[in-house]
């Protein structure tokens, strides 16, 4: 494997694809949180859109609390409905859209009521001094229809019985279709039950539309299908109904791509679909931001013609019971009917948005591309230079989609993408700082063992030019993590005495003797007593190891094991009384280290043969030891070896020299 594909580069390349193929498939899918997450998304875009100019050629003729404060509650007489629409039609609106369903008889007519007095109270009304064409108000109201520019509305539903008539003129569509694609039903929303107005009503009008509200699955509405196919037929919207209508015509044609339906065209005027026919609206605000004429005015005369004249009107309702809300980009309740009126403005203007079919396949391509592209960087780059490249990317995913919706009105969905990057990269870094971490761990175990080798190996030297065997360094240094162990919790060393400090003190111990390297071996291996000259040059050995171990801190700066091995070395013959060597150093002017080494060392010097005398007793060599109890030894580091020596005894006793060891030390000496 070479150095670019190394082990660590490739896992974390893996990785990263294997998530990103992951959310590849998730985004295919497009679980119900993923879509929640595009839609809050592209909300946000299109709140940053500006709202735009209205057209002020659409208005809504709102049946408002005044107007059933005046005239009753609803439903009206439809005598008065048609009496609205001819009102409207004076004033000269162009095309009038009713967002109001008729699917049942004026229960107020003359003879609907004669005919209900008569099965409920066996009465029978009078007609005789009223008009035939006054007796029924649905005629009335069909007569209105007949001579005006008028559109009425229908509902689909999934469920529920449909009327035995259909809810209207179907389009008259010209096919345009791709070699691809040419199942027509398939690239519309398809309804299974219609709720149609009156018959008498439907009939003496031209043009009618759906008014239903198509909610995506968040429950907030961002478009309106335009065309749905219903029993094999496709019927318009209300939106697309009238302007049809205001066109004089009933057909359009639909221009069919690869995706479904890209494109319908009616006349002149062309109109950018997005999936299943629908036309995503640029809102203008929040509710009532087209203009709004209250119905009332309009029966009373007291509206400006000017508000009316030439333009395009929807009647409905905002009063309180009766009006049908639904949630948009910009507000939690907008009425249905502004909802239709937004439409036909957006289209008046040619600012709605889009959304292609074919977006889908680029952020699916795009997704892999920067999950791609976060993989890579992780394996290869540094860190930093990782987490900076992908905070560009990220950026410039968002301004580039910011800026579709912004100067092209094209509605992309960049959070798939952008999260599958996030994780990728997180993923990728947290498997690198795993690796790294493992690597390091490694290493330090590796330099701890290596450290803990030389330290032994070190301590060794000094002890191959001396009469003691290497059984020396591990007894002493197991002796001084018992008495650093009982001594963390007593008060006079608590504060010094962290779990740091007692294990660099146990690491350090076998360097005691160090120095004793500088020593030559004529004296060292001495079997005899040594003369003064020759005591003197063996303290010197505490000397030559700290100035040892102070040149080493000196050439590496601050170390702790450094430090620790320098007071051990140079003050573990001190004596608590100020009487040892080299310095005289009194009680605590004596490193804590040198004083638990002092007692470690007597102890296993006492319990040990060497070639001038016979290893003492445990209990002996403990009566000696206590006679210097606040001479030679401090008296707390003493009574920590007094309350633990029962294990003391133990290490004696399964350390003790062997007769190899025996046999070493006399071919040292040169005895036989």
């Amino acid at each position: 494997m070479n150095r670019f594909f190394t082990q660590k580069s490739l896992v974390i390349l893996i990785s990263g694809l294997v998530l990103t193929c992951l959310m590849a498939v998730l985004q295919t899918i497009n679980p119900v949180f993923s879509r929640f997450l595009d839609f809050k998304v592209q909300d946000t875009m299109m709140r940053s859109l500006p709202t735009g100019s209205i057209s002020n050629q659409v208005v809504v003729v709102d049946l408002d609390e005044n107007s059933l404060r005046k005239y009753g509650q609803w439903p009206w007489p439809r005598h008065r409905v048609a009496r609205l629409l001819k009102e409207l039609q004076n004033l000269g609106a162009v095309v009038v859209s009713l967002d109001i369903l008729f699917a049942e008889k004026d229960r107020t007519s003359p003879l609907f009521l004669k005919k209900q007095m008569q099965q409920d109270l066996d009465f029978s009304l009078d007609l005789k001094g009223l008009p035939v064409d006054l007796r029924d108000y649905d005629k009335i109201l069909a007569q209105a229809l007949s001579h005006g520019p008028f559109v009425l509305s229908y509902c689909f539903s999934i469920k529920g019985q449909s009327n035995s008539h259909p809810p209207g003129p179907a389009l008259n569509l010209v096919w345009r279709d791709s070699e691809e694609f040419s199942d027509h039903a398939s690239a519309f929303f398809r309804a299974d039950n219609a709720v149609s107005n009156l018959a008498v009503l439907q009939k003496n009008v031209t043009h009618s539309g759906y008014m239903d509200a198509f909610l995506d699955t968040d429950g907030v509405l961002r478009g309106i299908p335009m065309i749905t196919e219903y029993h094999g037929k496709f019927y318009p919207s209300l939106a697309l109904a009238t302007l049809l209508k205001l066109m004089n015509t009933n057909q359009a044609l639909i221009s069919m791509g690869e995706l479904g339906a890209e494109k319908l065209i009616l006349g002149r005027l062309a109109l950018s679909l997005s999936p299943k026919a629908t036309l995503l609206l640029r809102f203008r605000g929040g509710p009532r931001s087209l203009p709004y004429v209250s119905a009332e005015n309009i029966l009373t005369g007291q509206v400006d013609p000017s508000e009316i004249k030439g333009k395009i009107v929807f009647v409905g309702t905002s009063a309180a019971g009766l009006r049908d809300q639904s949630s948009t980009p910009l507000a939690p309740g907008m009425d249905g009917v502004e909802i239709h009126a937004t439409c036909i403005d957006n289209i008046i203007q040619g600012d709605f948005l889009v959304r292609p079919a074919w977006f889908k396949g680029m952020e699916l391509v795009l997704l892999l591309a920067v999950g791609l592209a976060g993989a890579c960087l992780l394996a290869w780059a540094p860190s930093l230079w990782a987490f900076l490249s992908a905070g560009l990317i990220s950026a410039a995913l968002w301004v580039f989609s910011f800026w579709l919706i912004h100067e092209k009105g094209l509605v992309s969905a960049p959070f798939m993408p952008f999260i599958t990057l996030a994780l990728v990269v997180s993923l990728g870094a947290g498997l690198k700082n795993w690796m790294e971490e493992r690597q390091l761990k490694k290493r330090a175990l590796e330099l701890f063992h290596t450290q803990n080798a030389m330290i032994m190996s070190l301590a060794a030297l000094a002890e191959c030019h001396d009469v003691e065997t290497g059984k020396h360094l591990l007894r002493t240094q197991a002796y001084v993590g018992f008495l650093a162990d009982h001594l963390k919790d007593h008060p006079r060393f608590k504060k010094e005495l962290t779990p740091g400090v007692i294990s660099t003190m146990k690491k350090m111990a076998p360097l005691h003797d160090a120095g004793k390297v500088g020593i030559p071996d004529s004296i060292l291996l001495k079997p005899g007593r040594l003369s003064q000259e020759e005591f003197k040059l063996v303290k010197m050995h505490t000397l030559l190891g700290e100035h040892v171990m102070q040149v080493a801190e000196n050439e590496l700066g601050p170390n702790p094991f450094l430090t620790m091995a320098r007071q051990i070395t140079g003050g573990h013959h001190e004596k608590y009384d100020g009487s040892g060597y080299p310095r005289g150093l009194i009680g605590d002017q004596i490193p804590l280290s040198a004083r638990i080494m002092a007692v470690a060392d007597v102890y296993d010097a006492l319990t040990t043969n060497r070639p001038y005398k016979k290893a003492y007793s445990h209990e002996k060599a403990m009566e000696i030891m206590i006679a210097g109890r606040g001479s030679h030894f401090d008296p707390d580091v003493l009574d920590a070896l007094i309350r633990d020596q029962e294990a003391f005894r133990d290490v004696a006793r399964n350390m003790a020299d062997s007769v190899e060891d025996h046999q070493r030390l006399m071919t040292k000496l040169n005895l036989k």
